[in-house]
């Protein structure tokens, strides 16, 4: 309460007047702030907050805050709290939250290739290992076999369709079926 009084004067008498002064509501901080959402690649990513001057805060619980930004580098999703405060009197404290999202991405392979075989009475791998950096690949020979990590072989003379799919690791998806020919021929003497 501001209380404001005037002295008299010849024409006026002392005078008294009360005042209630208030203020105004703190204004809102100016920021920015940016989920992330997008493949694996194998780097960390977190969200993105900006605000001049303001101090900002981060927390992935919503109670515990700290000045570090948490991130995410595997496939997953993860919230991310924020708090924005400007120092000073003034502002009003600005809080809200945004999502990291990674999504898996696509499984690679180097394929096998087929041997080049001669009969020998013998049980041969039909194929050089293929290889994939994105999960595990797998093996068969015809529709009806049973998938495998170990190389298919064969002991008779023919063609035999050797199948290869990659069933990918946490971070990747898998590799569909593929397939190739492997021929043994008969040894002629």
């Amino acid at each position: 309460t501001l209380t404001i009084t005037s002295e008299a004067t010849t024409n006026y008498n002392a005078g008294k007047a009360a005042y209630v002064a208030t203020t105004e509501p703190g204004a809102l901080i100016s920021y920015t702030a940016n989920g992330y959402e997008g493949v694996y690649d194998g780097n960390p990513h977190g969200i993105t907050v900006t605000s001049s001057g303001a101090t900002i805060t981060y927390s992935t619980d919503g109670t515990n805050y700290s000045s570090t930004n948490p991130t995410l580098t595997n496939v997953g999703e993860m919230v991310v709290y924020y708090k924005i405060n400007t120092p000073g009197p003034g502002y009003l404290e600005k809080t809200g939250s945004k999502k990291i999202v990674i999504t898996k991405a696509d499984g690679k392979v180097t394929p096998p290739t087929a041997k080049t075989l001669k009969y020998t009475g013998n049980v041969q791998e039909l194929v050089n290992a293929g290889s994939s950096t994105t999960g595990q690949i797998q093996y068969k020979v015809g529709t009806k076999g049973t998938y495998s990590t170990k190389i298919p072989t064969g002991t008779d003379v023919g063609t035999y369709t050797v199948y290869y799919k990659v069933v990918g690791d946490s971070n990747h998806n898998d590799v569909a079926e593929r397939s190739l020919n492997v021929t043994i021929n008969p040894n002629i003497l």
